[in-house]
């Protein structure tokens, strides 16, 4: 594919050299003629091709990383950034695989692991289950159109609820209409709680991230008719790479 590249700097203006740089990559960004994940020239041949120093071309980017436009990825280079997952809070309640779809993000999923396992505390007091009880856990990475790992999912689901797990339909549909579909649930109620957490050795591996990087961490609780949990949920992101945005609206 081909794509634009800068054109030249207006010099004879009050213009800033930085901003006139900013400003031609933001048009090629959200016109989509840059697409997601469309890495830039290095930084000194940027510098090169517009007859600039390396410190303009550096301010330049870092306007549109702080943006949320472009990311870097030491030893690698700068890149378009991958999509900006958005969720409006307040309305239908959607998996993160319905929120990829519906916003046409392209993305795979991979099976860490699948097993019965029992509950802990923690997560039993907010299944209402005893300590101990079986449930299935399941540990998923999705990946964006480049293969870089966008998130890590871990479900908690009752076995009574679903005495069976299917591993192919949960890759293949996702786990809420796994649930729907093929166990008869019907989903009504989700509640989130959005923070901060430091990966764990673990989470580090399967996210290709730093030790001391931060990452987004959602918790959800979901429910059925009834208001019964049926299903406890761990999502981790690196902000690198995907954020959350909400849409809010004042009544």
């Amino acid at each position: 594919m081909t794509v634009p590249q800068l054109d030249p700097l207006i010099r004879d203006t009050a213009w800033a050299l930085h901003d006139q740089i900013s400003d031609q990559i933001r048009r090629n960004i959200t016109s989509g003629a840059w697409p997601q994940n469309y890495k830039l020239h290095a930084e000194s041949d940027l510098a090169e091709e517009l007859d600039v120093s390396r410190g303009t071309v550096r301010r330049a980017l870092r306007t549109l990383i702080d943006e949320g436009l472009l990311r870097q990825i030491q030893g690698r280079g700068t890149f378009v950034a991958a999509g900006e997952l958005q969720q409006d809070f307040s309305n239908p309640l959607r998996s993160m695989a319905e929120e990829l779809q519906a916003q046409r993000i392209d993305f795979t999923t991979a099976l860490v692991s699948a097993e019965r396992v029992a509950v802990p505390a923690g997560v039993a007091g907010l299944l209402e289950l005893s300590p101990g009880t079986p449930t299935w856990k399941l540990v998923r990475v999705r990946s964006n159109a480049d293969g870089e790992p966008i998130m890590v999912l871990e479900n908690w689901i009752s076995t009574a609820a679903l005495p069976e797990l299917d591993e192919g339909a949960v890759l293949g549909k996702g786990l809420f209409r796994h649930l729907e579909e093929d166990a008869g649930m019907r989903i009504t109620l989700g509640r989130r709680i959005v923070g901060a957490t430091a990966p764990t050795p673990q989470l580090s591996e399967l996210l290709r991230v730093p030790a001391g990087e931060p990452l987004l961490h959602v918790e959800q609780t979901t429910y059925t008719r009834g208001d019964r949990p049926v299903e406890y949920s761990n999502v981790w992101m690196p902000p690198s790479r995907i954020r959350l945005t909400s849409l809010v609206r004042r009544s």
